[in-house]
């Protein structure tokens, strides 16, 4: 985060977009976090460079102009880049900046119409760009995870969690098989193959954490999750496997006790109805 000197109470982070081997048509997304001072009235925002060609590439998922609400020390802003489909290769800068303008009303017609218009505060924020026509995939595998404080319980699904960072100008579409592994690693229990590419797709210059459910098929005990990685394209990096302990599950166990108390209680009304039977017999054969 940076801070202006003749402004400490707004500030920017980061404060350059650069993005090499764009293609043609492509979109790239980023975002921007913007800081100001907790004050109780609303703050327009406008954000323009010194590109006019960059300018027309370039929305604000908020608007441009857009409020920055009172009372709200942080807001996060999506700087949309649409790259046209005819745009020449070649490398592209603009310095920009975002406006601020407290306690006034302001459009970008306005803007545009009369240079005087005093902001309060100009916080920069750079644009480096680079369109090619070369197609590149190239991503990268976080260590995989289960989400914290989640126990593992025998029959309920397993949730894992894979971070995955494209840096490529293509989609990312690792396909990715779980196996089940015993404690010494030498016996494959069973595997499991996310067969939806929906579920590990990642957008080019995106990061990503997939989560997906594995079936749970194992008794309670410790374990080993290792993955297979692959792609048709590339040769995507390995992850580490995993520990995995299965526990006992409670709801298994009130079942179980459930059904051992029904049990008992149908031998003793069982119990009952022969004990009722021979004493009514031996009252019968006395008369």
């Amino acid at each position: 985060m940076i801070f202006l000197p003749s402004a400490l109470s707004y500030g920017i982070s980061p404060i350059v977009i650069s993005e090499q081997n764009l293609l043609q048509g492509s979109v790239l997304e980023k975002e921007i976090l913007l800081a100001k001072a907790k004050e109780n009235i609303p703050v327009t925002v406008m954000f323009n460079t010194d590109n006019n060609e960059i300018n027309e590439w370039i929305t604000l998922d908020r608007g441009n102009p857009f409020i920055f609400p009172e009372n709200t020390e942080e807001i996060v802003v999506k700087v949309i880049i649409n790259v046209p489909k005819n745009a020449e290769f070649s490398n592209y800068t603009a310095h920009g900046l975002f406006s601020f303008l407290v306690n006034g009303v302001l459009t970008k017609e306005m803007a545009q119409q009369d240079s005087n218009i005093n902001f309060e505060v100009r916080l920069p924020l750079d644009i480096q760009l680079s369109v090619t026509n070369k197609a590149i995939k190239k991503y990268v595998l976080d260590a995989a995870k289960f989400p914290e404080g989640v126990e593992h319980k025998e029959d309920e699904p397993l949730i894992v969690e894979i971070p995955i960072n494209n840096i490529g100008n293509i989609m990312a579409t690792p396909q990715i098989n779980a196996e089940f592994l015993d404690i010494t690693r030498t016996q494959k229990i069973y595997f499991y193959n996310l067969k939806s590419k929906e579920e590990t797709n990642v957008k080019p210059f995106s990061f990503k954490i997939i989560s997906f459910k594995l079936p749970n098929k194992l008794d309670v005990g410790r374990y080993w999750l290792h993955f297979n990685i692959s792609d048709n394209e590339v040769s995507p990096n390995q992850i580490d496997d995993i520990p995995l302990d299965i526990v006992p599950n409670d709801k298994n166990s009130s079942d179980m006790k459930l059904i051992i108390i029904s049990i008992i209680v149908i031998c003793g009304i069982l119990l009952l109805i022969i004990i009722g039977y021979i004493i009514i017999s031996k009252i019968n054969n006395k008369v």
